[in-house]
C-alpha cells in the first residue's frame, strides 16, 4: 500500500545551504494474519533479517494486524484502512477470510477524530517535553533524554493519526521521522540529517527509548540535549501548523457538506 502502490512515489535530492538531502519512499506492506504476531519472536525477526538483506536500497516497513483487528477498523471507518483496501495492491490471498464491508465516514466523525488526537497527543507531548527540561535541570541526562523521546514520539503519533486516522505500533523515531516526512516533506527540517553531527545525535535520541533506561553505557551530554530539544521544539512547531491546517481543511469540508 502507500505511494509505490499508487504510483505516486518520491526519489528525491535537494541540496540546502551546501548539504544534500535524500528522500526515498518506502514500500509499505501490511501483513494480515489469523492472530497476533509477535513483533519480538523469532519468525518476525527472520522476516526482517530477510527484507533488511535484500539488495535494493529502498526501505520497507512491515505492519502486521490480525483479519479481527482490521475488519473492526473498516467496519468502523478509520480511513487509514479504508485507504489500504481501496488503493493498496493485493500480494497474496490465502482465501479463509473476506473483509468487512466498511461503514459511513462522514466529514463530521472525521473531524472529530482529528481534533481529539490532535488535544490528546499533543498535551503527552508536552508534558514529557517538561519533563526533559525538568530532568536537564536537574543533570539527569539520561531521564532526560528518555522524556524527549517519548515528547517526540508523542508529536509524531498526533501527525499520523490526525492525517491518517492510524498510528503505527512502534517506538523507532527513524521510522517516525520517515512516515512524517511522507505526510509533509519540509517536516525533514526538524530533525536534518544531513550532516554527521546532526546523524549523531538524532541516533542518541532514537536509542534513548530503550539505552537511556537500561543500558549502562549510554551518555549523553547537556550540550546534546539542548540541541536536541531546540529540534524537537521545531517539529512541535511544524507538527502544530499541519494539523491545524488540515483541521480547517476538514472543517471546510463539513461545511460544504452541510449546504
Amino acid at each position: 500500500f502507500g505511494s509505490f502502490a499508487r504510483g505516486d512515489y518520491v526519489e528525491d535530492t535537494t541540496q540546502e545551504n551546501g548539504t544534500t538531502y535524500e528522500y526515498t519512499s518506502d514500500y509499505d506492506i501490511m501483513i494480515v494474519t489469523q492472530r497476533n504476531i509477535n513483533l519480538l519472536g523469532l519468525k518476525w525477526q527472520k522476516l526482517r533479517t530477510k527484507i533488511d538483506k535484500r539488495p535494493t536500497p529502498i526501505p520497507t516497513t512491515l505492519i502486521t494486524h490480525n483479519i479481527h483487528f482490521l475488519n473492526h477498523k473498516i467496519k468502523n471507518n478509520y480511513y487509514f484502512f479504508l485507504d489500504i483496501i481501496k488503493e493498496g495492491i493485493m500480494l497474496h490471498d490465502s482465501g479463509k477470510y473476506d473483509l468487512a464491508v466498511p461503514g459511513e465516514l462522514t466529514p463530521e466523525k472525521r473531524l472529530k477524530k482529528a481534533k481529539k488526537y490532535r488535544e490528546h497527543y499533543t498535551n503527552e507531548g508536552d508534558k514529557f517535553f517538561k519533563g526533559c527540561r525538568f530532568y536537564l535541570g536537574e543533570q539527569d541526562y539520561r531521564q532526560a533524554a528518555f522524556s524527549l523521546h517519548q515528547a517526540v514520539e508523542s508529536y509524531y503519533a498526533a501527525l499520523s493519526l490526525v492525517f491518517t486516522d492510524y498510528k503505527p505500533k512502534t517506538h523507532d523515531l527513524e521510522a517516525l521521522r520517515q512516515r512524517g516526512i511522507t505526510i509533509n516533506e519540509g517536516l525533514k527540517e526538524a530533525f536534518p540529517l544531513g550532516t554527521k553531527l546532526g546523524q549523531e545525535r538524532f541516533e542518541l535520541l532514537r536509542k534513548a527509548y530503550v539505552d537511556a533506561r537500561y543500558d549502562l553505557n549510554y551518555k549523553i551530554t547537556a550540550e546534546e540535549l539542548r540541541y536536541l530539544i531546540e529540534r524537537a521544539m521545531v517539529l512541535r512547531g511544524l507538527i502544530e501548523r499541519l494539523c491545524e491546517e488540515e483541521i480547517v481543511r476538514l472543517q471546510k469540508l463539513l461545511e460544504v457538506s452541510r449546504l
